[in-house]
């Protein structure tokens, strides 16, 4: 099994025009399939992914339902667009030989990734709705510029001596805070695959190895969720999930395979690869299952939290559902008369009658039958003041 720390020193140490070549070895140096005790993904779809005639595949990107990577068919290395139909082969100059490129992420319409030629490495963005090109070379530099992840205008890589950048279509800026190479992107949220640091738009977290693992490394990012391999204590390789928020360890396991690594995630979407049991590397997309969040409490409060409403007038009412990843916060309103009346709409606009009070109740509409209750008092209405004439200060004139 190829060390990890061998890993890491090759790209720390500027050769990171091989990182495809050494993303791909990760997928290709286990044997086992033992899952250390944690959630295991057991549901959701699994595809391979491989460009025909290939010797082998690796998707490192994944955004909605297009996927971008790298294939090796005895060539040369190329990079691919693969939108859920057909395969499209992605080379900055047209060339089987010579030109290598690699795709290693994308964003929406935007391709990111690097490609190699006489004069060196230099980055580019592929338009995939106007199939133009453009090379990226960070200010100063020439042949040494390595995009690894977009999301939106901002890209993150790296450039000669193993600085980190961010580039935003306009501005190069040289992430200086960054504890290593920058290899992640999801809004504000970024990644460092050489030092396994999360940056959540504020500062930089250390990822903690999963637990059981002796080595994690981390890959790719969406919002907070990272995914990316670990090894197990009897040489197995696995791919993950972690959720930041939760704090939870999902592993990912191709079935039958002997070593499965996640290198993109998109929401309920992930790809990587994984080598069969005859030592073959191939390419994967696996979707997750729908996995449905009841509601597991609800807080009703009038609007400004008020406890009342004069007869006549109206009170919005509010419900606030948790947990705040539940999947359907909708809830039903409904009111009791107490000694007082109202009613209230479906959106929870509630009408006060006779004063008094009254019990606004809302229902979650999950099928998890929580809800809760407030009691409203209905205060009678303030009664309207009437102008009074006095008789005496009446005058009339007439003609006389």
């Amino acid at each position: 099994m190829k060390s990890v720390s061998r890993i890491r020193h090759v790209v720390q140490g500027g050769a990171v025009a091989a990182l495809s070549f050494v993303l791909a070895a990760l997928a290709v140096s286990s044997t086992g399939n033992v899952v250390f005790a944690q959630s295991a993904a057991s549901t959701g779809t699994w595809t391979t992914v491989d460009v025909p005639g290939a010797n082998w595949t690796q998707p490192y990107s994944v955004s909605g339902s297009d996927i971008v990577g790298v294939y090796y068919d005895g060539q040369g290395y190329q990079g691919f667009l693969y939108n859920g139909t057909s395969f499209t082969t992605l080379n900055i100059n047209n060339q089987r030989n010579g030109t290598q490129t690699r795709a290693f992420g994308i964003s929406g319409n935007t391709v990111v990734g690097a490609y190699l030629d006489a004069s060196g490495q230099h980055g580019f963005i592929y338009n995939i709705a106007t199939s133009a090109w453009t090379t990226l070379n960070f200010p100063g530099t020439t042949n040494s510029t390595y995009p690894m992840a977009v999301s939106g205008n901002n890209i993150v890589g790296q450039y000669s001596g193993g600085l980190s950048f961010l580039y935003n279509g306009t501005t190069w800026t040289t992430l200086t805070m960054a504890p290593g190479i920058v290899n992640g992107i999801s809004g504000s949220n970024m990644l460092s695959f050489s030092k396994n640091s999360f940056y959540n738009g504020t500062s930089w977290v250390t990822i903690n190895n999963a637990p059981g693992s002796t080595w994690t490394d981390v890959y790719g990012i969406d919002g907070d969720n990272i995914v990316g391999s670990y090894g197990d204590a009897s040489g197995g390789w696995h791919g993950f999930v972690y959720s930041v928020a939760a704090d939870t360890w999902t592993t990912l396991d191709f079935p039958g395979a002997i070593a499965t690594t996640a290198y993109g995630i998109d929401g309920s979407t992930i790809v990587g690869s994984y080598q069969d049991i005859s030592g073959v590397p191939h390419g994967f997309l696996y979707t997750t299952a729908t996995t449905s969040v009841r509601v597991t409490g609800i807080t009703v409060a009038g609007a400004e939290s008020a406890t009342r409403v004069a007869s006549g007038q109206t009170l919005q009412m509010n419900a606030l559902v948790s947990p705040k990843n539940a999947s359907n916060k909708t809830v039903t309103w409904s009111v009791a008369n107490g000694t007082g009346s109202a009613t209230i709409n479906a959106s929870g606009l509630l009408t006060a009658g006779n004063g008094g009070t009254v019990t606004v109740k809302a229902t979650a509409k999950d099928g998890s039958n929580v809800s809760a209750e407030k009691l409203i008092l209905v205060t009678p209405a303030r009664p309207s003041t009437m102008a009074t004439i006095d008789p005496r200060a009446s005058t009339t004139t007439r003609n006389r």
